[in-house]
């Protein structure tokens, strides 16, 4: 429970920071480089302020659900304390 918590809080600061920094964002955004470390796509700022937020929002609801709706779900009670750590 305490890592949930911890997990809910680092989500609600990317949102804050995302909604922060998006007035400092140039539009188009960067979003993507090659290999090279070269821009090869732009954006809008709405998305790479707040993609990697959405994304943590995701992953912050799907991990408490994720050993209730496994239909082999016996590998989470075997493995509790380490995905506590996840």
């Amino acid at each position: 429970m305490r890592s949930l918590r911890f997990m809910m809080v680092v989500v609600v600061l990317m949102w804050v920071f995302g909604f922060a920094m998006l007035p400092l964002i140039p539009d188009p955004a960067p979003i993507h480089w090659n290999a090279a470390g070269e821009v090869d796509g732009y954006g809008s700022p709405w998305i790479a302020a707040l993609a990697p937020a959405l994304g943590a929002t995701i992953i912050a609801v799907l991990a408490p659900l994720l050993p209730r709706i496994d239909p082999r779900g016996q590998g989470y009670v075997a493995f509790s304390r380490t995905y506590a750590l996840i």
